[in-house]
């Protein structure tokens, strides 16, 4: 299966949506305004994917600081969440992730540590999105007959989320 965004240490890559169907192009990058900017002119579309982009986006934005004052790395960290929180104003999705990375945020006092609890609560949020996914379809599964036909009404599949999509 393709991956619409993944984490590749210290980086994210990720379909550039607005090139579909006509194109299939990849963004890699490991700067959170990029990231921002991406859900900001819908590369990046549905909001599960959405709140998983901005919390690497975060992590991201962690990782690019390189001095050892935690505080200022929690400023760092602060301005990228609210450039990521004014890109789309109603993804609840988004606030959600948002919230917690900025949750972390005083969970430790060393430069290092706090950088890396970033990362794995990105990691976590992706996770635990898959996991919803899975479940979802399965759960899914037993109710609709094999010879139904559903059309959707938002972003459902893999290109919207961190797994197979919340209607597969």
């Amino acid at each position: 299966m393709v991956k619409s965004f993944e984490w590749l240490e210290n980086r994210v890559r990720f379909i550039d949506q607005s090139q579909l169907p006509l194109h299939e192009s990849y963004v890699e990058t490991s700067d959170y305004h990029i990231i921002a900017e991406a859900i900001r002119t819908l590369k990046l579309r549905g909001a599960p994917l959405i709140g998983i982009a901005a919390a690497y986006a975060a992590a991201l934005a962690a990782l690019s600081y390189h001095g050892n004052d935690v505080h200022k790395l929690h400023d760092v960290v602060r301005v990228a969440m609210s450039e990521l929180s004014s890109t789309r104003p109603t993804a609840v999705n988004l606030f959600y992730a948002l919230q917690r990375m900025r949750n972390i945020l005083s969970q430790s006092s060393s430069v290092q540590d706090l950088q890396s609890r970033l990362v794995n609560e990105a990691k976590t949020i992706h996770s635990e999105d898959q996991e919803m996914c899975r479940k979802i379809g399965e759960h899914g599964a037993v109710l609709i007959p094999r010879s139904a036909t559903i059309l959707t009404h938002c972003n459902t599949g893999a290109l919207a989320t961190g797994g197979e999509g919340t209607a597969q």
